[in-house]
C-alpha cells in the first residue's frame, strides 16, 4: 500500500459518511484545467488558487496523486468512501419500504441510477478535465453551481459529523445501560447522563485532532471503516440464528414492526436512508482522476464492484437485522446496534469498532469543512478588499489563526449541541438523505441534459433519449428531497 494511495485513501474515508474529499483534495491544478471557461475566468480561477493556497497553507496545498491508484485499489477506495454509518439504518429502512423483499427491490431499482449518475460525472470530468465534484458542475454549469455544490457538500459533512456524534451518543447509552445489570443507582447518577458524556467525549478524544495542519496521520486508521462494516454485518447475521432472549428495544412504539403498513409515505421515506448509504459522487471524481490508465470504461469496472459489495452488505445488514427482530414482534430502531443487549460480547466489539472509526474519521471531515469555510471567508475578503491578492495577503496571515480557530469551534460546538439533542439517529440521516439524493440524482442529470441540450452525442435519437433520462431523474430527485423534507416538516409538527 502506498503512501500516495493512503493520501486518496484519507481523503475518500469519510464521504460515505458524509465527507467530501473535494476541499481536502483541492490544489492548484484544479484550477489550472477550465479551457471551457473564458480566459477571464480562467485567470480569477488562478489568482483564487493562489491567495487561497497563501491564506489556508498546507491544508490546501495537497496534491492529487493522478495516475497512481490501482483498479483494486480505486475499487476499495469507492467502497470505503460509500459504507459508513447509513449500513446500521438499512434495517430501519427496509421496516419502511414494508418488509426484506420490498427494501431489497428499492435498492436493486436504485442501483443502476447510481452507477449511470457515477459515469455521467466520470464523463463529464474527463471531458471538461476537471478533478473536484465542485469544479466539474462548475464547468458544466456555470460558476454560481460551483459555488451551491460547495455549500451542499459543506451542509453534507456538517450533518454526518452530527450523525457521528449522534451514534457515538448511541454506544454510550448502551455501555452505561450495561451497568445497570451491576448497578442499578448508575442510570441515577448524572455523569451517566448521554447529554453529559458525548460532550465529554468528544472534547476528549476528538476536539485535540481537529487542530491538526495534516491529517496524513488519520490513514492508517481508515482501514478501520470497511472492517468494522463487515464485522458488524457479519454479528447481525449471526445473532438471526442464536439471538433467542438476547434483544433489547429502545425505538419508539410507532415504529412498532408488527404493523409493516406499506403505504406511499413511507415506502418512499425509505429511499433518503438508501441514498444516504450509497452517496460516494462526491468523492468519485478525485478517484477517478487517479485512476491507473484512465478511462471510463476501466472506471466502470470500479463502480460496479463497489457497488456490488455495498449492495451485498446493505442487502445481508437490512434483512437479517430487519427479520431477526420483526418475527418476534419487536421494534426496529433507526441505529440496528440499539437493537441488540449491551451486554452481547461480539456486539460490544463491534460497538469499539464503530466508536475507534467514527473518532478517527470525524477529524477529516471537520479539516474539509475548515478548509470550506475559510474559502468563503477568503471569498468574502476578497469581494470586500479592492487591492491586489497580493497587497492584502500578508494582513490575513497574522487573522489566519483566528479565523481558523473560530471555524473549528463552530464546527465542534455547533454540531455537539445538535448531536446531543437528537434523539434518534434517524433524525439526522433522512435529511442527509434527501442531500444525498440531489448529489445522485440531481446535479448528474443537469449534466447530462446539458450535454443533451448541447447535441453533444452522435445522432438525434441519443440525445433525445439523454434528454428524457435526464429530466426523469432530475424529477425523481427533487421528489425525494421535497417528499421527505415535507414528511421531516409535519412530523415535527406532529401531524404524524
Amino acid at each position: 500500500m502506498t503512501w500516495e494511495w493512503l493520501r486518496l485513501h484519507c481523503a475518500m474515508t469519510s464521504a460515505s459518511r458524509g465527507m467530501s474529499a473535494v476541499s481536502l483534495l483541492t490544489d492548484s491544478t484544479s484550477y489550472s484545467r477550465t479551457s471551457s471557461y473564458s480566459s477571464n475566468t480562467t485567470n480569477n480561477y488562478e489568482d483564487e488558487i493562489n491567495a487561497k493556497r497563501f491564506f489556508l497553507g498546507s491544508a490546501s496545498e495537497r496534491e492529487i496523486p493522478t495516475g497512481k491508484t490501482s483498479l483494486l485499489g480505486a475499487i476499495f477506495v469507492v467502497t470505503n468512501a460509500a459504507m459508513g454509518a447509513g449500513m446500521l439504518s438499512f434495517p430501519y429502512a427496509f421496516y419502511l419500504a414494508g418488509s426484506w423483499y420490498w427494501g431489497i427491490s428499492v435498492e436493486v431499482g436504485m442501483i443502476p441510477i447510481i452507477i449511470i449518475s457515477l459515469l455521467i460525472l466520470a464523463y463529464c470530468s474527463e471531458l471538461k478535465q476537471a478533478v473536484t465534484c465542485e469544479e466539474t458542475l462548475g464547468l458544466m454549469l456555470g460558476p454560481a453551481a460551483k459555488i451551491i455544490t460547495e455549500i451542499l457538500v459543506l451542509l453534507y459533512c456538517f450533518g454526518t459529523c452530527v450523525a457521528f456524534l449522534t451514534i457515538m451518543g448511541d454506544q454510550i447509552e448502551d455501555v452505561t445501560f450495561a451497568f445497570k445489570y451491576h448497578n442499578e443507582s448508575v442510570s441515577e447518577q448524572w455523569w451517566a447522563n448521554r447529554k453529559f458524556l458525548v460532550p465529554i467525549v468528544a472534547i476528549l478524544l476528538i476536539y485535540p485532532w481537529l487542530y491538526l495542519r495534516k491529517i496524513g496521520i488519520l490513514s492508517y486508521t481508515s482501514f478501520l471503516g470497511i472492517l468494522s462494516c463487515v464485522y458488524i454485518c457479519l454479528v447481525i447475521v449471526v445473532n438471526y440464528f442464536v439471538t433467542e432472549g438476547n434483544i433489547k428495544c429502545n425505538a419508539p412504539k410507532y415504529y412498532h414492526s408488527t404493523d409493516c403498513s406499506r403505504s406511499w409515505t413511507s415506502f418512499f421515506n425509505s429511499i433518503p436512508f438508501v441514498c444516504f448509504a450509497f452517496q460516494c459522487h462526491v468523492s468519485s471524481i478525485p478517484v477517478y482522476s487517479g485512476l491507473k490508465k484512465r478511462s471510463v470504461g476501466r472506471f466502470f469496472l470500479v463502480i460496479v464492484a463497489a457497488v456490488f459489495l455495498c449492495t451485498l452488505l446493505y442487502s445481508l445488514t437490512g434483512s437479517f437485522g430487519l427479520i431477526t427482530f420483526s418475527k418476534k414482534g419487536l421494534c426496529i430502531n433507526s441505529d440496528i446496534m440499539r437493537n441488540y443487549c449491551p451486554t452481547d460480547i461480539p456486539v460490544s466489539v463491534a460497538r469499539g469498532m464503530l466508536f475507534l472509526c467514527l473518532i478517527t474519521s470525524y477529524p477529516i471531515l471537520a479539516f474539509c469543512g475548515r478548509v470550506s469555510l475559510d474559502g468563503f471567508v477568503y471569498r468574502l475578503a476578497s469581494c470586500c478588499c479592492k487591492r491586489d491578492h497580493y497587497s492584502w495577503a500578508p494582513s490575513w496571515l497574522t487573522a489566519q489563526s483566528i479565523v481558523t480557530f473560530a471555524n473549528i469551534q463552530v464546527w465542534m460546538f455547533g454540531s455537539l449541541v445538535l448531536a446531543v439533542f437528537v434523539k434518534e439517529i434517524k433524525e439526522v440521516v433522512s435529511p442527509l438523505g434527501s442531500l444525498a439524493a440531489v448529489f445522485i440524482f440531481v446535479l448528474p442529470g443537469l449534466c447530462l441534459l446539458k450535454l443533451s441540450l448541447q447535441f453533444h452525442f452522435n445522432g438525434k435519437i441519443k440525445n433525445v433519449i439523454g434528454m428524457i433520462f435526464s429530466l426523469s431523474i432530475i424529477s425523481f430527485g427533487v421528489f425525494i428531497f421535497a417528499d421527505d423534507l415535507i414528511y421531516n416538516i409535519m412530523e415535527e409538527a406532529g401531524v404524524f
